[in-house]
């Protein structure tokens, strides 16, 4: 269990040292080795990492993201949960909002839907519950502000009581993963790389807290 931190200006080889590490560590096949790169990333390092390992194919090296973690940690978990689709999320706050109406302040009357999940989403990334925004509120002067943060912990709370028992919000997936990695055994005494990231949210650190407990060696690289 050890953390190494590689740090550099862009385009100074921080990407190719962590290749070239890999390419000698993937000799011995019995030692599991992952990269985890943002999504957008992974076609283009798996792309990078066969032409340095000069193969068509990796044994026990692997290319995944945070997202794509999540998921085979649940699996193997055996979270019997439903995943909501962006549709599913949206009927759900919709459907929320018509029957807390006479009870909202503003969204009741603006009624978009699109704004509010995309609010959901923000304070899932950042870890912010529910209790959170009940307590900002009382700390609010500004009684603008302070009504719509009523509105915001209102849909917020009733949204989180009617998935909890039967949904999974994909935006909850790596707040889940962090919870569950200490159950899993994918990551124990690996090599981990985590690599081609501009910064970490609250989720993420989170995660990242969980791997240093189980991996044998954490990599991140950082841009500066």
């Amino acid at each position: 269990m050890s953390l190494r931190i590689i740090y550099g200006r862009a385009g100074t080889g921080k990407s190719k040292f962590c290749l070239d590490e890999i390419k000698q560590k993937a000799k011995n096949q019995e030692q599991k080795i992952y990269i985890i790169v943002p999504e957008q990333f992974s076609y283009a390092t798996e792309k990078r990492l066969l032409e340095t390992i000069d193969s068509k194919s990796t044994v026990n090296v692997e290319v995944i993201s945070f997202k794509r973690l999540a998921y085979r940690v649940n699996k193997e978990i055996g979270n019997q949960k439903t995943s909501l689709t962006k549709a599913g999320k949206a009927m759900i706050i919709k459907n929320i909002i018509n029957k807390n109406k006479k009870n909202l302040n503003f969204i009741g009357k603006s009624n978009d839907i699109d704004l509010i999940t995309r609010t959901i989403t923000e304070l899932k990334k950042h870890n912010v519950e529910s209790i959170k925004i009940s307590e900002q509120i009382d700390k609010t002067e500004d009684n603008l502000l302070k009504l719509k943060l009523e509105d915001i912990q209102k849909i917020y709370s009733d949204y989180q009581k009617t998935i909890k028992d039967s949904y999974i919000d994909e935006e909850d997936m790596l707040t889940i993963l962090a919870k569950q990695l200490s159950k899993t055994n994918i990551l124990d005494n690996s090599f981990v790389y985590i690599d081609e990231f501009s910064g970490f949210i609250p989720q993420e650190y989170k995660i990242i807290e969980e791997i240093l407990k189980k991996a044998k060696m954490l990599t991140i690289t950082i841009c500066t």
